[in-house]
């Protein structure tokens, strides 16, 4: 598996409870649905595709986990979206050490 332990429950869906993060507290959970079409729009966006490709990877890591739409596994599911963007431009994938985050 490459998110680890994922709760069969919660996976795979957008969360239903608000949670806060440090001090940061994301979108409400009535906006996620919004705030995820504007991530897809934005990430499919000639603003975007026209980043250099290591800017979009981490603009595209934060807008994901500042979002923060699941229970659990927001930051590895946005480190592989970081990963895929840098991949697919031909950039080797970045690992993040659990001390480093």
């Amino acid at each position: 598996r490459v998110l680890g332990y994922v709760d069969p429950v919660e996976g795979g869906r957008l969360r239903t409870s608000q949670v806060f993060v440090g001090h940061h507290i994301p979108p409400h959970p009535q906006d996620l649905q919004r705030h995820m079409q504007e991530l897809v729009q934005w990430l499919n966006s000639d603003e975007a595709l026209q980043l250099h490709p290591v800017e979009y990877a981490a603009l595209a890591h934060y807008k994901l986990v500042y979002v923060h739409p699941f229970v659990d596994g927001n930051g590895r599911t946005s480190r592989l979206l970081m990963n895929l963007v840098l991949m697919q431009a031909r950039y080797p994938p970045i690992t993040i050490r659990k001390e480093q985050r």
